[in-house]
């Protein structure tokens, strides 16, 4: 069985390293873009099932990074999409909804197992 694919998309090192380890223990295959330029780049050569996507990145952030996937048209074709982001503020959430993210999370509230939880919900592999 091939194992089912995650994009995290997170400047901070230790965080992505810390949900990177655990999505693998959890038998996923995981890679890590640290902006979302990068991000769009592994999207189109790793082909994720899911994309885990900070919204706070330099080079490219969250939004800019949904915005330029809306335009080309990559948007929610091929895989699912989880923000994973501290920001969440009402605005920001609402900007987001236009792009047909599946779920939110916040960064803080989350330990790394609830993240696994959410991605294995999501992919339904539970």
């Amino acid at each position: 069985m091939t194992k089912q694919k995650v994009l995290i998309v997170e400047d901070d090192d230790a965080i992505a390293t810390m949900y990177k380890m655990k999505l693998e223990l959890s038998k996923f295959d995981v890679k890590r873009a640290a902006n979302g330029h990068e991000g769009i780049e592994l999207i189109d050569s790793f082909h994720p099932d899911i994309v885990l996507l900070d919204l706070m990145m330099p080079v490219m952030s969250g939004v800019e990074t949904l915005e330029h996937l809306k335009d080309n048209d990559q948007l929610n074709k091929d895989f699912k999409l989880l923000i994973l982001s501290n920001m969440g503020d009402m605005d920001t959430a609402e900007k987001i909804k236009e792009f047909g993210v599946h779920d939110f999370i916040i960064k803080a509230d989350s330990s790394p197992t609830q993240v696994v939880e959410k991605v294995q919900l999501l992919l339904k592999t539970k």
